[in-house]
């Protein structure tokens, strides 16, 4: 689609980088990414700072991000460093650490059920936890 970016693997960008619309990271990006929403992919890896309304993290996360509206970090993605986000969820597995702060007072945290938990089911039983 016009105005987005797709970062093959294997593939390396050093600079900054202004995408309109969506930006797939599966290669690594250097320096600073904006966009309006943002996957990094299993593989995919930003170093440096990372800015957008949503951001999916599979791969690894930038020293400072920002996700204006929501930040979901799989189970195989993680992050150091600053984190700003406006609705954050983690899957079991994925880590977050470092500075880590809502953009507003009103931000939600999700913790998403295991895998095995997410299942259909009859949604009684020991199913996970409801918030």
């Amino acid at each position: 689609m016009a105005g987005d970016l797709s970062l093959g693997a294997g593939v390396t960008l050093t600079g900054t980088v202004a995408v309109p619309g969506r930006a797939v990271i599966d290669g690594t990006l250097e320096g600073t990414l904006t966009a309006r929403d943002v996957l990094v992919g299993h593989a995919g890896k930003v170093s440096g700072t990372l800015e957008a309304d949503t951001v999916e993290l599979q791969g690894e996360g930038p020293a400072t991000l920002t996700a204006r509206v929501s930040l979901v970090v799989r189970s195989t993605g993680r992050v150091s460093g600053t984190v700003r986000y406006g609705r954050l969820e983690v899957e079991p597995g994925g880590q977050l650490q470092g500075d880590l702060a809502p953009l507003v007072n009103a931000a939600t945290i999700t913790l998403a059920p295991p895998p095995a938990a997410a299942g259909g089911g009859s949604g009684g039983g020991s199913g996970g936890k409801k918030r």
